[in-house]
């Protein structure tokens, strides 16, 4: 799959997620109440977008980056991480159980890391970028590691 191919499938599926979440958003103004349903639709939602802007850059870094295996990881990792956050956000709500909850935000926190580091090294277009980003990514994944511990 061609990078200009797997860029408008990402595009195409974000917009399509915004309209689902403004037309639940709608929804739920029209009829005046917002249910947990509704919520937790949305979680989703977002969750969805979260993780698949993490595996695009991760497949992204893989296709032509300077630390493809980082990215192979980003990529394969962004799903683990849909599903400890789909599984919190449905089996225990907004206000449930910590546990699901802290899994889910130690994943969030893994991916972000990753994004960071995918991004800078993606954008950095000169050696002394590309290293700044590299120190970027690693600061940031010591940072969630620390915060998940």
């Amino acid at each position: 799959m061609t990078r200009r191919r797997l860029t408008r499938v990402f595009w195409f599926g974000a917009a399509a997620i915004l309209v689902a979440a403004a037309l639940i958003a709608l929804t739920a103004v029209l009829r005046g109440s917002f249910s947990d349903t509704d919520g937790r639709i949305l979680g989703s939602l977002a969750a969805l977008l979260f993780a698949g802007g993490a595996a695009l850059a991760g497949l992204a870094l893989a296709e032509r980056g300077p630390a493809r295996a980082l990215g192979w990881l980003l990529a394969a990792s962004a799903p683990v991480g849909l599903a400890f956050l789909l599984r919190a956000v449905w089996e225990t709500g907004v206000d449930g159980e910590e546990g699901p909850w802290q899994l889910a935000w130690s994943a969030a926190l893994a991916l972000v890391a990753g994004i960071v580091a995918a991004t800078g090294l993606l954008f950095a277009t000169r050696p002394a970028l590309a290293r700044l980003a590299g120190a970027a990514g690693a600061l940031s994944g010591i940072a969630a590691a620390l915060s998940i511990v």
